[in-house]
């Protein structure tokens, strides 16, 4: 996302989400800018996660695994409990 496309309460919401993601912020914190977020396109908040990612890849001493976010039903059996939860794990622990 090139720097000067966004301004003002926008720039600081992205600004506040990636120090989220990095363990910077607590999820409170970030509740208001989460929600401003969430009010503007999709491709916006995927564009702010895929900066976020690719700026950790870059951080020398960085250990970001990448993994897929969807569930993959050959692992995952559709009765078995607490399968969804096992998936959202997945998820939370890019």
């Amino acid at each position: 996302m090139p720097e000067g496309t966004l301004s003002g309460e926008l720039r600081e919401a992205v600004d506040e989400l990636q120090a989220y993601l990095s363990d910077q912020l607590a999820p409170l914190l970030v509740l208001d800018s989460a929600r401003l977020l969430l009010a503007h396109a999709p491709e916006l908040g995927a564009e702010v996660v895929r900066a976020w990612v690719n700026g950790q890849q870059r951080t020398p001493g960085s250990n970001v695994t990448m993994r897929a976010a969807t569930a993959r039903p050959e692992r995952e059996k559709a009765s078995q409990p607490g399968s969804n939860r096992q998936a959202y794990r997945s998820v939370t622990q890019l």
